[in-house]
């Protein structure tokens, strides 16, 4: 489920940023040609030899120059939005594709749990009370060992636990006084 919203998030993200891209291309060659029309209009109000011979500009002329910048402007505004979009797509695309990557990798942990969590369902209840009956002796032994020794561990975990996990830290005193109690 997730993945198929993060497939269809992925598309249109990517539908969109070639829009963006062809509105960029296309205003990228808008611009050029705008420049390259005031420069044309502005070399033709200029004459070369304008400071050694009276020159008179034609305000009309001076006036669509004017306009004409005032539309590159614009067009150098737009291309610069179209480009900030992009990048912002092109990150949005590049996180999604982490996150399926990461989706994947922890549905694959998943798959392997449960295939570790079956195996170990399988196993025969002999073998379980087996083990159990082993954990019991193991215990019964270093509970016989330990009896004349206290050990001051138990308590110091036991403070360091207090301030931030009161419960943790009763279950660790109460497990320290059955082992000496029992």
């Amino acid at each position: 489920m997730i993945n198929e919203f993060l497939n269809k998030y992925k598309d249109s993200l990517i539908r969109e940023e070639k829009i963006i891209r062809k509105k960029s291309t296309e205003t990228d060659t808008e611009v050029r040609r705008q420049e390259k029309y005031v420069e044309m209009i502005s070399a033709e109000q200029e004459e070369p030899f304008s400071a050694f011979t009276p020159h008179v500009t034609d305000k009309r002329k001076t006036l669509e120059i004017e306009q004409q910048k005032e539309k590159l402007e614009e067009l150098k505004a737009q291309q610069n939005e179209l480009n900030n979009r992009l990048a912002f797509l092109t990150q949005e695309i590049n996180d999604v594709e982490k996150a399926e990557s990461e989706l994947t990798q922890k549905e694959e942990t998943i798959n392997k749990l449960k295939e570790t969590s079956n195996t170990a369902i399988n196993i025969t209840g002999n073998q379980i009370t087996d083990n159990a009956q082993a954990e019991k002796n193991i215990t019964t032994q270093n509970q016989s060992e330990n009896t004349n020794k206290i050990d001051i561990n138990d308590l110091k975990l036991a403070c360091s636990f207090l301030p931030a996990d009161p419960m943790r830290a009763k279950q660790i005193i109460q497990n320290f006084i059955d082992k000496y109690n029992g």
